[in-house]
C-alpha cells in the first residue's frame, strides 16, 4: 500500500506541476532541503504558518495520532558577505492521542549557514551549516525531546538550466537521548530537491530525505512537493510530504507565509544569487 500511494503522490505532484503554470504568480520555497546561497548582507526573511502531522513519530516518543504546530516559525538574517543566521522553532504544538490532547512548547533551532565555493563549471555552490537544537518542550507532553541536539551539513545547488536547480544536503545529527542519561545517538541525514520556477513570481519543486540511525524510530523518509506564490510583498506557500516507511510521519502539511525586509540597504554578495 506504501509504494502504491508512493506511485500516485508523484503522478499528483507531476499533474500540479503541469497545471499551476497557468496560475497568476510566487516567490522562495519552504524547502526542509537547505539551498547552499546565503542571504544579502542586510536582508531578513520571516516565515510563519503551521505544521499538520498525521500518525507522527518523534525521537524517543512514543506514536500520536494527530499533531498541529502552530506559528511555527523561522528568522533568516544576512549577516556580512559570506553568513546566514537562522531561528527555526514553533510557539505551542497541540497533540492528540486518540483520547486525551497535550499542547506543548516547541523546541528551537539557532543555525549558521557559512558559505564556501561558488558554482563553476561542473562543480556546484557549497556552503557548510551548523545548527543546535535546543530543549524548549518537554518530552513527556509530546513533540519535544527535551535533549540539546546538535547538526552539521554540507549543502550544495546547481544550476542544470536557467528554470531548474538541484540541492542536495548532507548531514550528520547528534540525538541526546531522553530516557537514558548521557546517551546520544548519531544519525545521517540526506536530503534532495528539485526546484522549478514557473515564473518570476511563482515556484515549484519535488524534495526527498531520509535518515539513517541505530535506533527504532531512526529512520525516517519522506517524499512530497512544495509550491510558492506571490501577493504584492508576501509570499504564500504550502508543502506536503508522505512518510515512506514505519519510522515517517504518515503525512505531513504545512502552510505559511514569508515576508522579506531590508534592515538596512542590502550590500552585494561576491556570487551569483540562486534563488
Amino acid at each position: 500500500m506504501r509504494y502504491r500511494a508512493t506511485y500516485w503522490i508523484l503522478a499528483l505532484l507531476a499533474g500540479l506541476a503541469f497545471s499551476l503554470r497557468t496560475l497568476p504568480a510566487a516567490a522562495e520555497l519552504p524547502f526542509s532541503t537547505e539551498e547552499a546561497e546565503t542571504l544579502q548582507p542586510g536582508a531578513f526573511t520571516l516565515d510563519t504558518g503551521f505544521i499538520f502531522r498525521k500518525d507522527p513519530v518523534n525521537f524517543g516518543i512514543e506514536n500520536r495520532d494527530r499533531q498541529w504546530d502552530l506559528l511555527a516559525t523561522r528568522f533568516s538574517f544576512g549577516l556580512g558577505k559570506f553568513a546566514e543566521l537562522q531561528v527555526t522553532g514553533v510557539a505551542v504544538s497541540l497533540i492528540d492521542d486518540g483520547s486525551s490532547s497535550t499542547s506543548n512548547s516547541g523546541d528551537w533551532t539557532f543555525g549558521t549557514k557559512i558559505w564556501l565555493l561558488q558554482e563553476k563549471g561542473m562543480r556546484p555552490a557549497l556552503a557548510f551549516l551548523y545548527e543546535v537544537k535546543l530543549p524548549n518542550g518537554d518530552d513527556e507532553d509530546g513533540g519535544a525531546t527535551d535533549e540539546t541536539d546538535f547538526f552539521g551539513f554540507i549543502l550544495a545547488t546547481k544550476e542544470i538550466s536557467p528554470r531548474n536547480l538541484i540541492h542536495a544536503n548532507l548531514g550528520l545529527g547528534i540525538l541526546g537521548n531522553p530516557f537514558v542519561n548521557s546517551e546520544q545517538d548519531d544519525v545521517f541525514i540526506l536530503r534532495l530537491a528539485w526546484e522549478h520556477r514557473l515564473s518570476k513570481t511563482r515556484q515549484f519543486g519535488i524534495e526527498a530525505s531520509l535518515e539513517g540511525g541505530p535506533k527504532a524510530a531512526d529512520d525516517p523518509a519522506f517524499i512530497g512537493g512544495v509550491f510558492s506564490q506571490k501577493v504584492g510583498k508576501w509570499a504564500l506557500y504550502g508543502q506536503g510530504m508522505l512518510g515512506l516507511n514505519e519510522d515517517s510521519d504518515d503525512i505531513r502539511l504545512r502552510a505559511g507565509v514569508r515576508r522579506r525586509l531590508n534592515l538596512w540597504r542590502p550590500g552585494e554578495p561576491v556570487r551569483r544569487n540562486s534563488w
